[in-house]
């Protein structure tokens, strides 16, 4: 857990430390400008920054529960019965199938995110079929 929650929290510390939400420091912006660099959104400062803290917030807060998520994972996937099926999802044919008991335990992750201040929150979790996408590749499962 040491090496994949605390980088995360060092992260959220960094961003604590260096940039404040409500003043940018001349050259230190986080906004962006939809067309500038490849950007496809435009975003202030203030806005970025809340964005980012939630999501590192939300990363951290899945890292810090991952055993326990994983393990849903596996018997939701394992789950006899339960058959998955390909699907064009937009990023190519993957396989998808029901994860219920995964889907209900990141709930708590999802509705604090939406609680949170930010008007766009950073994931969708497909929680209203119940769906979990994995993908497989060369052998292995990526959830």
């Amino acid at each position: 857990m040491r090496f994949n929650r605390d980088p995360v929290d060092q992260m959220i510390g960094y961003l604590e430390h260096f940039f404040r939400p409500d003043a940018v420091e001349q050259g230190f912006s986080l906004a962006i400008s939809g067309g500038m660099g490849g950007a496809r959104l435009t975003h202030s400062h203030e806005r970025q920054f809340r964005y980012v803290m939630q999501s590192l917030s939300l990363w951290r807060d899945i890292a810090n529960d991952m055993f326990r998520l994983w393990c849903l994972a596996e018997d939701d996937l394992l789950k006899e019965g339960s058959f998955y099926r390909l699907t064009n999802t937009g990023q190519g044919l993957n396989r998808v199938q029901q994860v219920s008991r995964s889907s209900s335990n990141m709930d708590p992750f999802t509705r604090v995110g939406k609680k949170a201040d930010v008007a766009t929150f950073p994931c969708d979790f497909a929680r209203s079929r119940g769906l979990l996408r994995f993908m497989f590749d060369e052998d292995r499962y990526t959830i």
